[in-house]
């Protein structure tokens, strides 16, 4: 039974009742279709990004002379800045005599 059958139908109401009841009883096997298929695209696309991923790799390190961009972190927060550039420069490093502190 599909939708052209109730355009056609003597008794549409009926049609429709039992199509929407049909509905209802595979409700549930749908939402679980939905959940694993979401669950199986997550992963596809955390695949994805992890093989296409393109920052700088943890085994490098800044030096002096090198050329950095420096990311304000102010307008992560602020959705009146949202079409700003988080990003400045290209500054090039002179002193890299304090090691951890994130860049400040």
């Amino acid at each position: 039974m599909d939708w052209r059958t109730v355009e056609t139908s003597e008794n549409p109401r009926a049609e429709l009742l039992a199509l929407r009841t049909r509905q209802v009883e595979c409700r549930k096997d749908d939402l679980q279709k939905a959940a694993e298929m979401q669950k199986r695209n997550r992963e596809a696309n955390k695949a994805y990004f992890d093989n296409h991923q393109r920052r700088r790799p943890h085994s490098a390190e800044i030096k002096i002379g090198d050329h950095v961009l420096l990311h304000d972190t102010r307008l992560d927060q602020s959705h009146s800045h949202k079409l700003h550039d988080r990003w400045s420069g290209l500054y090039c490093v002179a002193d890299i005599s304090k090691q951890r502190d994130r860049g400040t």
